[in-house]
């Protein structure tokens, strides 16, 4: 459907094109919880009380190790529904390197979790971790 310059307007067109607009927003995807589901695949809306968002250095690895870490949060005004951190290092982060956070120790004050280099590194190094907090 295209409009012309120039010519005028009518309902009918008007119409269509808002039909067509809500066709589009009924197919877009919802995220997050949901009473229904469909293929296994939980579908919602996302809202967010709050998002907060730092950095934590340094947690330093060494090879064989899991090395525990906890994250101090500023800020959060309640108990976080997830955590989401992503690694940072200065250099190359060996495919040897993991890393996982304790669910029940998420709250409005920190969370904790553990690093793990694999034994076949050659050395260890110091990695960081941006983080994410979204609470409900």
């Amino acid at each position: 459907m295209a409009f012309d310059d120039g010519t005028p307007l009518d309902a009918a067109a008007l119409q269509d094109l808002d039909r067509r607009i809500i066709e589009i927003q009924a197919n877009i995807p919802r995220i997050g919880d949901s009473t229904s589901a469909s293929q296994g695949i939980q579908s919602s809306t996302v809202s967010a009380k709050q998002i907060v968002g730092g950095w934590h250095y340094p947690v330093e690895l060494k090879p064989g190790k899991a090395t525990p870490f906890e994250i101090t949060f500023k800020g959060v005004e309640s108990d976080p529904k997830a955590v989401i951190l992503s690694p940072t290092k200065a250099s190359d982060i060996p495919s040897t390197f993991s890393f996982a956070v304790s669910a029940p120790s998420l709250t409005s004050k920190g969370v904790k979790g553990n690093a793990y280099l694999n034994s076949a590194a050659t050395k260890g190094f110091t990695i960081g971790f941006f983080y994410i907090v979204i609470c409900h």
